[in-house]
């Protein structure tokens, strides 16, 4: 009789507990309405751009709204910021998470902060920004780019000053096989000591 009267009680107080605490409400991102002068004087990049690649880097445990995205844009019209044909950006995957979902091929004016964009910094396609184009005026036509360095040929026909990628590459490719040596002889002393 007494487990039973043990099991009553905990159920009793389990939902006494469940029944007094609400849960708070979440929401999704929820942002100010702000003014197309507002969002020029909050950011420090604000231009029209044709998405050219999207990239998303999933996260640790799989998927998540909050992955961090890398969008790389042909600029066409600069109002503030680099003057460059071709710019990169970062955002969070999705908008639940206040970010914002880019599609490749599709144009954007975007005003960005310190290199990232959101839902709330009012960037949005270029044809539902007629409000924003006007509070805005004329911009700048971007400049071509410069070829650096690193894009030279060099004598062998490939890129020209380019060592510290290969030496990025090299360091990768032995921190790899290091990886796999190290399981292999892992796997190794475990068959012996089994």
């Amino acid at each position: 009789m007494r487990p039973i009267a043990l099991v009553v009680v905990f159920v009793a107080a389990g939902l006494a507990l469940f029944l007094t605490l609400r849960p708070e409400p979440t929401h999704a991102c929820s942002c100010n309405q702000i003014t197309p002068d507002e969002a020029f004087d909050r950011a420090d990049s604000v231009f029209v751009g044709e998405v050219t690649s999207y990239r998303v880097r999933r996260g640790i445990f799989g998927w998540s709204s909050i992955d961090p995205t890398t969008v790389k844009f042909t600029v066409s019209e600069v109002w503030k910021g680099p003057q460059q044909e071709s710019l990169t950006i970062r955002s969070v995957r999705s908008e639940v998470s206040c970010g914002f979902e880019f599609k490749e091929g599709l144009t954007y004016l975007v005003y960005a902060r310190d290199g990232q964009t959101g839902l709330c910094d009012r960037t949005a396609l270029s044809i539902r920004v007629s409000e924003d184009l006007a509070a805005l005026g004329s911009g700048w036509k971007p400049e071509p780019a410069v070829a650096s360095r690193s894009d030279t040929p060099g004598p062998d026909g490939r890129g020209g000053c380019n060592a510290s990628s290969t030496a990025g590459r090299n360091r990768t490719d032995l921190a790899v096989l290091a990886s796999m040596a190290g399981l292999v002889a892992l796997n190794a002393w475990r068959k012996r000591g089994l």
